[in-house]
């Protein structure tokens, strides 16, 4: 209680009262931004900040008598020795342009978190169906040459006094190939399996990232 004046004071601690008058000031600032996009030098912009901050300085000037900082009466201290103001030149300003920069950074980040997903969840898709597809293919071939050598069979059976002889080398040359295919088929896929797992790491990497950057800016705000 503030007997001589008849009213209660703010206690507050030196270091509360002057973070309150940081907090405003960066509010202003990026008021500031938001209405005056711009250079961090451009003179107008330069010119309006220094008003804002010196009618800052005044409105705390005139809240000093209602206030107690660390116990002691401020009526006849200056206030620019509670807030130990930083001068015009030192006040930290929001740059549009590394904000313009840091907005495209996590834009393409974001973008390529998505595409990393996409890949995730469609190379599997696309190995199975490469594998499927040349099995099928191999398998049909072979079916044919099968279907081919008891045709050839059965040609020989109903007509015996003209033996049809088959070909064994040119039917040995066509089950290599098709095994051959079948293969290197099977060598494949542990390339595809690799790619698959390097895929899904640096998704989890970018996923981690992308959580951290995101836990960040929920603490900063």
């Amino acid at each position: 209680m503030d007997f001589k004046n008849g009213y209660e004071k703010i206690a507050l601690s030196k270091q509360d009262y002057s973070h309150v008058f940081d907090n405003v000031l960066q509010s202003a600032m990026d008021k500031l931004n938001l209405h005056l996009p711009g250079a961090q030098k451009d003179p107008l912009k330069n010119e309006v900040s220094t008003m804002l901050e010196e009618f800052l300085v005044n409105i705390f000037d005139s809240s000093k008598y209602s206030i107690l900082a660390d116990g002691r009466d401020l009526d006849e201290t200056s206030i620019k020795d509670i807030l130990l103001l930083r001068t015009h030149e030192n006040v930290e300003q929001i740059d549009a342009d590394i904000t313009s920069k840091l907005r495209n950074i996590l834009q393409e980040f974001e973008t390529e978190t998505v595409e990393v997903t996409r890949m995730r969840r469609e190379i599997p898709i696309k190995a199975s169906d490469v594998y499927n597809d040349v099995i099928k293919k191999v398998d049909d071939e072979v079916s044919e040459l099968i279907n081919q050598i008891e045709k050839e069979d059965q040609d020989n059976l109903n007509d015996e006094q003209k033996p049809v002889e088959i070909d064994h080398e040119d039917t040995s040359k066509k089950l290599n190939k098709y095994l051959q295919l079948l293969e290197e088929t099977n060598k494949r896929l542990p390339t595809l399996r690799t790619q698959f797992e390097e895929y899904n790491k640096t998704s989890q990497l970018l996923e981690d990232i992308y959580e951290q950057r995101h836990s960040q800016q929920t603490k900063e705000v």
